[in-house]
């Protein structure tokens, strides 16, 4: 469920940004968020959806359902993963805890997506490389107004006599509660503990931001059930994304302007892996003294 927009130059993408700007000014019932990817050809997968791919490319036929490994990846994560990091996360609030393995790289049901247009161009280009690419694969930004994402779940849930779509319902209207921590915390365990085998996707983020949610203006998108793929979830909930299709040979003047807006490792990835990774940036170095 993709509109796809084709940008071939600079000052067309000049004008999709400002026109979003525009939005997020002019409107108060839409707010979007979006999404880089460095392949047109790559679906819309979140880690846990490539992990059972991979798994089932090993297996053929899987022990366990979806719902089962995602819970034994959860309790092996709370259980060990706290060896690993010297701020101990709140083993009780899940949502931060979930956050957190998606951040070190755990197959999770979270997908990344920031509120800037310009952090996800970053994450369409940093990585695309010009030798392993398919003439025509470009990288490519998605756009979401996750406003009427939330609101089109909502009401299709409304709508529903099933017992699984009210307390899911229930649930997801406690998490918008941000003034009860407690009620907060429940409401996203409640989601997680149980499989409701109900697809729908939803934009969430945690009550506490880690320092990369926030340095990158992330939230989340949630697939409500594990046993399906992201986009069988997304196909449930009828708002499309908006496919923005951005030239390979655009690069260089992109990943030049992003990093004048100071939108590069060193300021999205704090810390020595970030700036370690800025050092790869060669065109950027050369402009430096």
């Amino acid at each position: 469920m993709c509109k796809e927009i084709v940008i071939s130059d600079i000052p067309q993408l000049n004008e999709l940004i400002i026109s979003f700007d525009n939005k997020s000014y002019d409107s108060h019932n839409e707010t979007w968020i979006f999404r880089g990817i460095k392949k047109s050809s790559y679906e819309l997968l979140t880690t846990f959806d490539r992990a059972v791919i991979n798994l089932n490319e090993i297996e053929h036929t899987l022990k366990k359902t979806n719902f089962e490994l995602e819970k034994d990846i959860i309790k092996k994560f709370m259980r060990q993963g706290r060896n690993y990091i010297d701020q101990k996360s709140n083993g009780n609030d899940w949502l931060e805890t979930i956050a957190l393995m998606q951040h070190h790289g755990a197959p999770t049901r979270l997908m990344d997506w920031s509120y800037s247009f310009y952090v996800a161009l970053f994450f369409a280009f940093e990585d695309a490389e010009k030798a392993k690419r398919i003439p025509d694969d470009d990288p490519v930004v998605y756009a979401c107004d996750c406003s009427e994402l939330n609101r089109r779940v909502r009401e299709l849930f409304n709508s529903k006599a099933d017992e699984n779509y009210k307390v899911v319902n229930s649930l997801l209207y406690d998490l918008k509660n941000y003034e009860n921590y407690e009620k907060y915390q429940v409401a996203f365990k409640g989601l997680i503990i149980k499989d409701y085998e109900i697809p729908y996707v939803y934009a969430i983020n945690p009550y506490f931001l880690n320092q990369r949610l926030t340095v990158q203006q992330g939230l989340f998108l949630f697939q409500g059930d594990i046993s399906k793929s992201f986009i069988e979830n997304h196909k449930k909930i009828n708002v499309p994304f908006k496919k923005f299709v951005i030239k390979y040979e655009l690069k260089r003047d992109i990943m030049c302007m992003l990093h004048r807006m100071n939108i590069n490792y060193i300021s999205l990835f704090p810390g020595l892996d970030g700036f370690s990774k800025s050092l790869r940036d060669l065109h950027n170095i050369n402009y430096q003294t």
